[in-house]
């Protein structure tokens, strides 16, 4: 089942779907500010009765996404058209919160406690599946992966004061247990609303952004080297901290908030690894938590249940270019997917 939509933000600063008004124009004529470009959005309802909270693009056409009552759907022509593929643990209902996917190499991560929480892996673009990694505690619980040079990593809530930490070779299937050189503070943990709570970099860089503790803080694994660990000005706390990362070149993208304050601004900053400087980003016009986030050229894309927000290089304002409830982003290189509540697809172009 799908329906389709296209929405235009013009240059009024309207927003046809549910007329969203971002700014007058008036007010772009009354000052100085260059109108931004004019992002597309194409909504589509690919499913019944899910909300997908993961999504990967593998080339300029293949997209797959994932989400609860083990949901996962794929498209072969970026987007105009989806099947349901042939998932594992549908009776279990899981919430596949991750997917990546790589040729016919598909990595599924579902969260939940104990044994909710698994990795599954099909060679053949889902025919066939098998379980590689299964939580055996109450206190199990996966939050996101990433491929780095090859190799598939994990990060899930910490356990018994160490932080959890997985990695896999090629086919994801032999999973090893990594023993960082620091332990985890109190109730450190990541947050699975989109599966970029850990990233990576063509270098093979992996970056973690962890909370639900009083210091949240970034885990930086420079290829072929151990773990750093490094302060953040996150706000701590229950429900707290940083939600998504991103790691381009020497610079890390950081986006987070509070659940638990719902009336207050998220947040995000930009991390230099060479200069080790924090940098806030101008102020984020969504409430509460980033959940997802996702750069595309120079334009960092964000994203939570109130909606998308866009920021383009050297531009001083967010642009919300819709208010869908979105959890999850990626981006290829002229377009972006996003994924979230009541069966909905997003393609943004023309950004």
């Amino acid at each position: 089942m799908k329906k389709k939509c296209s929405i235009a933000i013009f240059s009024t600063g309207l927003a046809i779907a549910n007329s969203v008004v971002y700014a007058s124009e008036s007010d772009l004529l009354n000052s100085n500010i260059t109108e931004p470009s004019i992002p597309t959005i194409e909504v589509s309802k690919i499913s019944s009765g899910n909300r997908f909270q993961a999504v990967d693009i593998a080339d300029g056409k293949t997209i797959y996404v994932s989400g609860t009552n083990s949901s996962v759907y794929k498209s072969d022509n970026a987007g105009e058209s989806w099947q349901q593929v042939n998932s594992p643990g549908k009776h279990d209902k899981l919430q596949y919160r991750d997917i990546l996917i790589d040729q016919d190499k598909i990595v599924l991560m579902s969260a939940g406690v104990k044994d909710q929480s698994r990795v599954y892996t099909s060679l053949n673009q889902g025919k066939d599946w098998k379980l590689n990694l299964i939580g055996k505690q109450e206190s199990d619980f996966y939050d996101c992966i990433t491929n780095a040079k090859g190799e598939t990593w994990l990060y899930g809530d910490s356990k018994d004061g160490m932080l959890t930490v997985f990695s896999a070779e090629q086919n994801a299937s032999g999973w090893k247990k990594e023993t960082l050189p620091f332990k985890a503070n109190l109730n450190e943990g990541g947050f699975a609303s989109s599966g970029t709570c850990i990233n990576s970099n063509s270098d093979g860089d992996i970056i973690v952004g962890t909370g639900n503790t009083e210091n949240p803080r970034l885990l930086l694994k420079k290829h072929n080297r151990d773990w750093q660990s490094i302060t953040t000005p996150f706000k701590g706390g229950e429900a707290a901290g940083v939600f998504s990362v991103q790691l381009k070149d020497s610079n890390v993208y950081a986006f987070g908030g509070s659940l638990k304050e719902k009336e207050g601004h998220a947040v995000g900053y930009k991390y230099n690894l060479t200069s080790n400087n924090w940098q806030p980003l101008p102020k984020l016009p969504l409430l509460g938590a980033i959940y997802g986030s996702a750069l595309i050229n120079d334009s960092i894309l964000v994203s939570n249940p109130q909606g998308v927000a866009l920021l383009h290089k050297g531009e001083a304002k967010w642009q919300v270019i819709s208010d869908l409830n979105i959890w999850a982003l990626a981006c290829h290189s002229s377009f972006c997917v996003g994924v979230g509540a009541d069966d909905t697809v997003i393609k943004i172009t023309n950004i």
